[in-house]
Formats: structure tokens, sequence, C-alpha cells
């Protein structure tokens, strides 16, 4: 019957732990109410007669109804109002009404002012009170202020304490229900102004970068069906901007659909090492010298890593085109137990000092050292011994399955 979460024990929705508990304690007032009125009973009391015996069966009785559950605390209460009357009938003249069922009265009493309504509250506090007054006055007991005394001590001061107990409890979940509501109200303001953020960098995205990078691949198609046989080397340029420009593109859808939410169906069109033929043909295409060497045992690598070595490699190769000295780029895949090393070595124009990257990484860079550093790798670059060339070295830890 009683329910510390504040739920009614009937209800069926608390959980077995803390509804076992309840119902261990419930069984304990019990019996400890049983064992608190038949024994004083029995102490103040010789055995004798079927008075004697009827109200200790009583007692018993209407102790063992508080074991149920609390829809019937109406019931539970007024069978002990009528316990309390029956008292002095049963017992010789002047015997003490409360003799019999005080523990059980008091905390019959306290469940009717926790779980009951007002009405009905009101109704059973009056049914308590009449009880053991009409007990009081049968027995002939103390003067009407001592009867006042016993009837608050014994049904209304419990009374009281099972309501304000209660209406506590009430106060202090209704104030957890609304904290969490606050809670989850700004979570979901905060993800709407993320999505509001996002909707805005991506209509942005669509509408000014998605339309120059169009443009560009569309006047270079031009250009190149506009140039003569002869111009093998210009054609060959222009086809590569064209090539470009739609991996552009698709990277760039690829983005949006990251910024509108669709991340698992994006994740899968994500490229990997699976299209390193296709990012390295682009760039012969294109004229620039590419090796790849691959050494270990090629395996398949977790998303997130294989998107990060094809990523850190197409900026190192961007870089060596943009800064390099238009010699051939050196890029070498070794996998080894527990991870994967990329390498990128090109060269660089004898005249060129050393680069502002070396000490103070540019945007570009910048990212691939954000993107290693989340996977739990190290990025390490700048020129190399010979300082004719610029090496750049990524390590990605790989976790065994």
């Amino acid at each position: 019957m009683f329910d510390g979460s504040g739920r009614r024990a009937y209800g069926g929705t608390a959980l077995s732990g803390p509804r076992a508990a309840v119902t261990w304690q419930s069984f304990t007032v019990v019996l400890l109410c049983v064992t608190a009125d038949t024994g004083r009973y029995l102490i103040t009391r010789q055995p004798g007669g079927t008075g004697y015996w009827l109200l200790l069966a009583g007692t018993v009785a209407a102790d063992l109804l508080l074991a149920l559950p609390v829809r019937w605390t109406r019931e539970i209460a007024l069978a002990h109002a009528v316990m309390a009357a029956l008292t002095p009938i049963l017992l010789p003249h002047g015997s003490d009404p409360t003799e019999a069922n005080n523990a059980g009265l008091v905390v019959a009493a306290f469940l009717a002012g926790a779980w009951l309504r007002s009405w009905a509250a009101f109704q059973t506090l009056g049914g308590l009170m009449l009880g053991l007054m009409v007990s009081q006055m049968v027995a002939a007991t103390g003067d009407w202020r001592e009867r006042a005394v016993v009837t608050v001590t014994s049904c209304l001061l419990p009374w009281l304490v099972g309501r304000v107990t209660m209406a506590r409890r009430t106060y202090i979940v209704e104030l957890e229900q609304h904290a969490d509501r606050l809670r989850r109200d700004k979570a979901a303001t905060v993800q709407r102004a993320i999505a509001a953020e996002r909707s805005t960098i991506a209509r942005d995205l669509h509408d000014v970068i998605s339309h120059h990078v169009s443009t560009i691949g569309m006047h270079a198609g031009a250009a190149r069906l506009g140039l003569t046989d002869d111009d093998h080397a210009a054609r060959k340029s222009l086809a590569a901007v064209e090539a470009a420009s739609r991996a552009a593109m698709l990277d760039l859808r690829r983005l949006l659909a990251v910024l509108h939410g669709e991340t698992a169906r994006s994740a899968e069109r994500q490229p990997g090492l699976d299209s390193l033929d296709e990012l390295l043909d682009g760039l012969r295409r294109a004229g620039t010298l590419v090796r790849l060497t691959t050494r270990g045992q090629s395996r398949e690598l977790p998303g997130s890593v294989d998107v990060a070595v094809y990523r850190t490699l197409q900026e190192a190769l961007t870089n060596a085109i943009r800064y390099g000295d238009g010699g051939a780029a050196e890029v070498e895949l070794i996998y080894r137990e527990g991870g994967i090393t990329l390498t990128v070595t090109n060269g660089t124009p004898v005249q060129a000092g050393p680069r502002e990257s070396e000490d103070r990484p540019r945007r570009g860079l910048a990212g691939v050292l954000h993107r290693v550093s989340l996977l739990g790798g190290t990025l390490r670059y700048g020129p190399a011994d010979d300082r004719r060339s610029w090496r750049l070295e990524a390590d990605f830890p790989v976790e065994e399955a």
C-alpha cells in the first residue's frame, strides 16, 4: 500500500525492484501493527469470555486488512472505526477503547489522509473520529477534553500527516516533471536552431557554390569542344577541369545531404579507398604524375577510417599540385597490424622558402589534422631532410575485430 515513488502501488507501472521493496515494507508495517495491538491487548487483559476472543480476532483481522491495495483505503479505515466502536461493547465497562487496535487505527487514518481524495478523505476522517468518540462515550472514560485529545491524537493528527506527506511528494514530483519538460524544450529549441542554421548553410551552398561549380564545368566543356584536334594539351586540361567539377558537385551533394540530416544515406556514399583509382586517374589525366605503392596485407577498414584516409590523400595531392614543382607525387599506403599509414611526398620548387604551413597550418592541413585527431591518429608534415621535397605522413589506428 505504501508507494514511496508517489504512485499508486496497484497501478502496475512500478518496476519490479522498487515494487518488491514497497510490498515488503507494507507487510512489515502490517506485522508491526498486529504485534503492537495484540501485544498490548494480551498484556493488559486476562483471557476470558467470548467478547475477549471476538475482539482479539477482530483486531487481527482489521490490522491484516492494511495489506490490501490502496483502493480499499476507505473500507479499511471504516473497519478500524467499527472495531474502535465495538471495543467497549465487547470488553467490561470502563475499559480503554484504544487498547485493542490503537496502532491499526493510527495507520488507517494516515492512509486515508495520504491516498484518498478530498471528499472521500474527509468522509473517512469523520467516520474514524465518530467511531472513536462513540467508543469513548460508551466506555465513559475521561471528560470531553480528554476525549478530544485522544481523538485528535489517534485520528486527526495522522490523517493530517498523511495529507501533508502526499502533498509534498506530489509537489516534488511536479517540480521534477517541470524541470524535465524544460530540459526537453531547451534541447528541442537547440535542435531546431541547429536545423535552421544547417538549412541556411545548405541553401547558400546550393544557390551559390553549386552554381559556380556547374558554370565552371559547363564552360570547360564548351571550350574543349571548340578546340581543334591539334590542341591535345588544352583538351586534356579542360577534360580534367570537367572531371574535377563533376567530382566537386558530387562532394557538394554529399555535404548537402549531411546538412539536411540524411547522414546515414550520405555516409554510405562517402568515397573511400575503393575510389582511390578514380582519384589518381583524374590527376593523371590532368598531367600530374602520381605513383602509388602499397605495402602489407590490404583489408577492409572501418568506414570512418576509410573516408579519413581518402580525404587526407585528396588534400595532400591537392597541395602537391598547388605548391609542388610539377614533378611526380609519391603515395605510399602501409597496412600494418593495428593501423594504416599514409605517406605522400612531392617535390618543391628550389627557390621556394619554407612554407607558412610548416609553423602554422593552412585551413586544408588544419582540417586534416582535426580529422586525424578525432580518430586517435597522428599527423606529421613539413620539408623532408633534403629540403627539396615535402612530406606528409598520417597514422590511423585500426582496432582489430
